[in-house]
């Protein structure tokens, strides 16, 4: 934790200081940027029968032009323990309610389900400098296509259960036939109000979160339906918000020369 903490400070020095000759408060100004963020989402569609909210941690790196024109890409990795209908997913390996299935020892295991997943946007947008300090902060649409994809993941605890264990290679085929594996083209909008300060030491951002992922299952076959799996375009929409740290690198400008 602590040499995270040190990179944080020394890239807030660094961009502090070294571009400190422009002044945002006067200009737009070209600049790319790199954020962190956290998402909150709410499932809709098809994902909602499956999970509940889940969050989400995500990096990208952004281009701003001088017009504030946005240009960018992001990947975010989702996580949640909100698993829908969990009791049915094992029931045909469990001896009692619950997540609980024979050991390798003959007794009772404990398997924990888990949401995970991905999605991913090369994004293009604009910011709109109404209700802002300077000419870089304001309202900001952007669009966005990528990729969704997510499963269910089967924690093996303490690797008791045998059918869950993985083999030499460390890979284990029979979770696939569980873990609901999902993905496809997706698009993206997001709609809020970012903000660069004109000390360049503060800049962040809050925007609404839109998904739509046209996705597909990546399996053949459910073990615990003990059927084939449907191969048609789901709908796995996701809704909710985002709120983002931003790291500006602005260019420095250019030297003035004088010729006699």
């Amino acid at each position: 934790m602590k040499p995270f903490l040190l990179l944080m400070t020394l890239m807030v020095f660094f961009v502090g200081t070294l571009f400190s000759q422009r002044d945002i408060s006067k200009e737009a100004i070209g600049t790319s940027m790199i954020d962190f963020r956290y998402i909150l989402q709410f499932p809709g569609q098809d994902m909602a029968q499956r999970f509940g909210a889940n969050s989400a941690l995500g990096t990208g790196f952004i281009y701003k032009t001088k017009s504030n024109w946005l240009i960018g890409i992001e990947a975010n990795y989702l996580f949640s323990q909100n698993i829908k209908n969990s009791d049915s997913l094992l029931w045909d390996l469990e001896v009692h309610p619950g997540e609980f299935i024979i050991s390798n020892s003959g007794g009772t295991s404990e398997v924990r389900l888990h949401e995970r997943g991905v999605h991913g946007f090369v994004k293009f947008g604009k910011i709109f400098p109404i209700l802002s300090p300077n000419p870089n902060s304001g309202f900001f649409v952007t669009v966005g296509a990528g990729y969704l994809g997510y499963k269910i993941r089967i924690d093996n605890v303490a690797s008791k259960a045998l059918i869950f264990a993985n083999n030499a290679d460390g890979y284990n085929d029979y979770l696939k036939g569980y873990d609901r594996l999902t993905g496809g083209f997706a698009l993206s909008e997001n709609i809020g109000y970012m903000l660069f300060s004109n000390s360049r030491l503060f800049n962040f951002y809050v925007a609404a979160d839109f998904i739509q992922g046209f996705t597909k299952n990546k399996r053949k076959y459910d073990f615990d339906r003990r059927a084939y799996t449907d191969q048609s375009t789901r709908h796995d929409f996701l809704y909710g918000f985002r709120i983002g740290w931003v790291f500006t690198i602005y260019q420095r400008p250019p030297k003035d020369f004088y010729y006699n």
